[in-house]
């Protein structure tokens, strides 16, 4: 469907933009970001993991930011600078929301979402957000809807599969934290301050998944979300993985 106005030389206000990859665990099925620096952020770090008809090897994290890479003629860096200045420029109030969708979560090789035509399941969700007329739940990682937020009526899914789509895998952020830092060292000081910049406090005194975005932190609503009793899951598993190394 296309509005008909969409060639109209006044422009075209638009709602919301979106943004996704292919990932079989760690990203939930929708995220929200809490503002436009952070979906910038979300956009930036976009990645899947290959298939055989990708590259021929399969299970390989490639990011692809704004699924722009192979379309930008200049630098990502100062493409995302790009993105910052126009956020910084605009009026916040008409700026669109940001969203990242991640249609392939899988448990034990088996997709946990039905795809195809039950993706507008989320789409509505999302254009109920933009009218404002429907809740969402604060992680530490973006604006996740709550499992009865999203119209699930007609579709055979668990309640189990349901909450791991929209849950926050502590466990699998730390690592995915490490990952995204690695790959923005690769833009050197090309790399604009506003864009994020994860730093992870040291995993045996993490109470929570912190980060911290160049001039932009968390709301303190957010900082205060504890994943306390997941982290405390997560460092038990890495030390036990370690001592299983060791001996």
């Amino acid at each position: 469907m296309i509005a008909p106005e969409w060639e109209d030389p006044k422009g075209v206000p638009i709602d919301a933009i979106l943004f996704g990859g292919r990932r079989a665990g760690v990203i939930p099925l929708v995220i929200e970001a809490f503002n436009w620096q952070h979906g910038t952020f979300l956009g930036a770090t976009a990645s899947s993991e290959t298939t055989a008809a990708i590259t021929g090897k399969v299970g390989q994290l490639r990011r692809d930011p704004m699924a722009m890479l192979p379309f930008c003629g200049y630098h990502m860096g100062d493409y995302f600078s790009h993105w910052l200045e126009m956020g910084r420029r605009a009026d916040a109030s008409k700026l669109p929301k940001i969203y990242y969708v991640n249609w392939f979560r899988q448990e034990k090789g088996k997709f946990l979402w039905p795809g195809y035509g039950d993706n507008s399941r989320v789409l509505k969700w999302i254009f109920e957000r933009c009218d404002g007329k429907v809740h969402a739940k604060q992680t530490p990682i973006g604006l996740l809807p709550e499992a009865a937020d999203l119209d699930t009526k007609g579709l055979d899914i668990p309640a189990s599969a349901l909450e791991q789509l929209l849950s926050v895998d502590a466990e699998g952020w730390l690592a995915e934290a490490a990952s995204i830092k690695e790959y923005f060292a690769k833009f050197g000081n090309r790399l604009p301050e506003g864009i994020v910049r994860i730093a992870l406090i040291r995993p045996t005194k993490i109470p929570l998944w912190h980060c911290r975005i160049g001039y932009f932190v968390l709301p303190p609503s957010v900082l205060s979300l504890s994943l306390a009793p997941a982290c405390a899951a997560a460092r038990r598993a890495v030390s036990t993985r370690k001592g299983e190394q060791a001996t």
